[in-house]
């Protein structure tokens, strides 16, 4: 026991003998007698003096528990701070999160890394997971509801904080559970790792990119192509590989010096890099060598963006020297055309490079020789016929249109033809649609329409009585002024428009507004319509119906198998019914035998054409042909 509590005991001790005895003194000092009255007077003074030290003792207690209460708070408030000043000198922060009260509590190192004061969490205890940036949302969602749940958890994720600088921060946390095992608390620690986080951001990047400029090196490409490939297998695309080899890189370090030759590698990779954006990945594979990785759909739309490559190495570059400019030469190989894996690929592509710096260089080679040589086809033809018109290599042939009772001719179909002395024959189907594509199929087709109006006219004036069907492409159908241009070139030959009929395909019907307006003023002028390839394409019967159509075409794919296949005879004796109601002809392409004629005749088509009867000829042997049958 202290001395402070003895010398208490012995004070109340002093007071109750005090009381005892005090008071039969002072009655008896003052004559009081001691009686009944006085006694009791005596024990309620003894009773009160006996309540006020018990409740003197009681305060005493109280001030005693006080003084330990506010010792043992500064204690606390003094072990916080020391705990709080720990974790934050380390980058570390408290924190406390009370759902009844709907409360965060932050320690003050908390309050720095986010920039808000205790007072803005508290206001919103979850203003914590509203500055996470949108791409780490899930993760501090998925941290939060593990927590919820009653799990521990741990996470690293963004922030933007006050200044709207994005920091990282590794939360852990731990719930807390009341007496009815319902998390009521979460508490944890954060961590500011953002210095951590740039620094193996920085050794990643220097480990798998290039030091000198830049590019993802061999490593990122392997990374990346692993990757690639397998968006390939899921969604159905291709994956080309381009690798490039500057052409006369020697001589410029050789020359110039590598300080020039570095300044011309980054250059490259500069301009590359801005080229193929995000369509890829550029990467420099060594020395001079680069590899482009692209997964593509469109095959048309990948050639053009590889002589856009090619095109890129045409301006020169600031090297301070002549003649600054370089090229390079491209092996292209395909997933999964050319190999499956990474390194063959890789390697399929380098032999194609080889063979593209042998054949020339500042070129490209494909690793597929079939496809290799289809791209060195359609490239030739691409660049002939830029100068056909001008070196008049176009003919025209005509293919017969007969009754296919009398055998009689009654009509020509002009077909484009096109003899290059380099390239020999060209077909439509090679040339027409690189013609559209260079803009000239207009100029093209009205000049076919052109010469074959002065051949027509020229045999109608011999006496035989001939008309003529010209196919138009669908680009030149849609030119808002192609009647008047038909009605120029008719005047000018001084061909009457009643003989003249013009061939559309049913892809031109699916702009029914635009092509109404186009066949109307035709046939305003006199000019018939046909239907060219009838049954392969998407107009409908209410589209027909509503247009002035006055031939319709049936597509030879139906007349091939027709004797064998009775479901094409069905359909063709249904489009011949269908010629019937609609008040036109009928015209079945691509005869070859007497009996799909005979079979054609049973069914009631009256015309026809194919090559039983003639391949497309000359204005010469077509001539021939109508001058025989007139004899």
């Amino acid at each position: 026991m202290s001395s402070k509590n003895i010398k208490r005991r012995l004070t109340y001790v002093i007071y109750c003998l005090v009381g005892f005895f005090a008071i039969p003194f002072i009655l008896t000092l003052y004559n009081v007698s001691y009686n009944l009255t006085t006694v009791l007077l005596h024990i309620v003074i003894l009773l009160l003096v006996f309540y006020t030290l018990y409740q003197y003792r009681n305060l005493d207690n109280m001030y005693e528990i006080n003084q330990k209460y506010n010792e043992n708070r500064q204690k606390l408030l003094l072990r916080e701070n020391e705990l709080n000043s720990l974790f934050d000198n380390n980058n570390a922060y408290l924190w406390t999160i009370d759902f009844a009260e709907k409360t965060f509590l932050p320690s003050q190192g908390f309050e720095q890394v986010y920039g808000f004061s205790r007072d803005e969490f508290m206001a919103n205890y979850e203003l914590w997971k509203d500055r996470v940036i949108p791409e780490d949302l899930h993760i501090a969602e998925e941290h939060y509801a593990k927590l919820k749940s009653g799990l521990p958890s741990n996470r690293s994720f963004r922030f933007r904080n006050s200044a709207e600088e994005i920091r990282w921060l590794d939360a852990w946390g731990k719930p807390i559970f009341n007496e009815k095992k319902k998390v009521t608390h979460l508490t944890g620690v954060a961590y500011d790792i953002t210095e951590r986080k740039e620094l193996e951001e920085k050794l990643y990047h220097n480990a798998t990119h290039d030091y000198l400029t830049g590019l993802p090196n061999r490593k990122k490409l392997m990374l990346y192509m692993e990757e690639e490939i397998k968006k390939c297998e899921k969604t159905n695309q291709s994956l080309a590989v381009l690798f490039l080899d500057l052409d006369r890189f020697k001589f410029v370090n050789d020359s110039f010096g590598h300080n020039t030759g570095d300044r011309l590698l980054v250059q490259i990779g500069e301009r590359l890099q801005a080229f193929i954006g995000d369509k890829g990945m550029v990467s420099r594979h060594g020395g001079d060598e680069f590899i482009i990785i692209i997964r593509y759909r469109a095959y048309k739309q990948f050639i053009d963006l590889v002589n856009g490559i090619i095109n890129t190495f045409r301006t020169p570059y600031d090297l301070k020297i002549e003649n600054s400019v370089i090229s390079a030469s491209i092996g292209i190989s395909m997933y999964p055309k050319d190999d499956t894996t990474i390194e063959g690929l890789i390697g399929q592509a380098d032999r194609a490079m080889y063979r593209a710096k042998s054949q020339g260089k500042n070129t490209y080679r494909f690793a597929n020789p079939v496809l290799e040589e289809a791209e060195i086809r359609r490239n030739n033809v691409e660049q002939q016929l830029k100068k056909a018109m001008q070196l008049n290599e176009f003919e025209v042939h005509y293919q017969p249109i007969v009754n296919l009772k009398t055998g009689h001719i009654f009509e020509t179909e002009a077909l484009i033809r096109w003899k290059n002395p380099h390239l020999g024959m060209v077909m439509p189907l090679e040339f027409i649609p690189l013609a559209e594509d260079q803009g000239i199929m207009s100029d093209i087709g009205l000049w076919v329409i052109d010469q074959a109006t002065k051949q027509t006219k020229d045999w109608q004036s011999k006496g035989m009585d001939i008309r003529l069907s010209v196919n138009v492409s669908n680009i030149q159908f849609e030119d808002p002024l192609f009647s008047r241009k038909i009605s120029t070139i008719l005047s000018k030959n001084q061909f009457k428009a009643e003989r003249l009929t013009i061939e559309i395909t049913e892809s031109v019907l699916q702009n029914t507004e635009k092509a109404s307006k186009t066949i109307h003023h035709l046939r305003n002028m006199g000019v018939e319509i046909a239907i060219d390839d009838f049954g392969t394409g998407y107009s409908s019967l209410s589209v027909i119906n509503s247009l002035p159509i006055d031939t319709i075409k049936i597509d030879k794919s139906f007349i091939s198998t027709l004797a064998e296949n009775k479901h094409n005879a069905q359909l063709v004796q249904t489009i011949i019914g269908l010629g019937d109601t609609l008040n036109c002809k009928i015209v079945a392409e691509g005869i070859e035998t007497q009996e799909q004629v005979d079979f054609l005749d049973e069914l009631g088509c009256l015309y026809g054409q194919g090559y039983l009867y003639s391949r497309p000829e000359s204005s010469d042997d077509i001539e021939k042909r109508i001058m025989e049958q007139s004899a």
